[in-house]
């Protein structure tokens, strides 16, 4: 069976493109494709009319998109501001816990951070030293040791 979109988003295109929505819009607003976007327009126009009737608006449901707000929502401006000064989920959670009374779990804090769409960029850090500070080395072949026994050794990677 071919690949097909949810019903929920089916009608959501058809109603989109009454509305007047471009297909590029559309698209984007849904995250899928342009060319599915313009299959199921076509597919609707071939099948009848396009415009929705005078007296009644039309109403959309996204499939994904209804369902209960998250716990961290009302806390939406602290989160980003934390996020801004580089901490992390569960550190948020804390600091949440501790400074506005959240009842949430970690992993909502952690799951509303992802939807946000935060990433904290890796750390760069540049070592620099005096000359002579620090020193490199090699751990080839290293000096001959004489041995109590009065034997040559030389000591190699990975042998003691």
């Amino acid at each position: 069976m071919a690949n097909v979109l949810a019903v929920a988003k089916q009608h959501a295109i058809n109603v989109l493109a009454q509305l007047g929505w471009s297909q590029r819009h559309i698209a984007a607003h849904l995250e899928i494709d342009r060319s599915t976007v313009k299959r199921y327009i076509d597919r609707e126009r071939d099948q009848g009319d396009t415009k929705p009737p005078q007296d009644s608006k039309p109403t959309i449901s996204i499939a994904g998109s209804a369902g209960r707000q998250s716990k961290c929502q009302p806390h939406e401006e602290v989160i980003k501001a934390a996020l801004d000064r580089g901490l992390s989920g569960q550190r948020i959670w804390q600091d949440l816990q501790s400074d506005h009374e959240f009842e949430g779990s970690c992993q909502s804090v952690q799951r509303f951070v992802r939807k946000l769409g935060a990433r904290s960029p890796v750390p760069f850090r540049r070592m620099e030293c005096t000359p002579g500070e620090e020193a490199q080395i090699d751990f080839g072949t290293g000096a001959p040791i004489i041995t109590p026994d009065g034997k040559r050794s030389e000591l190699k990677r990975g042998r003691n």
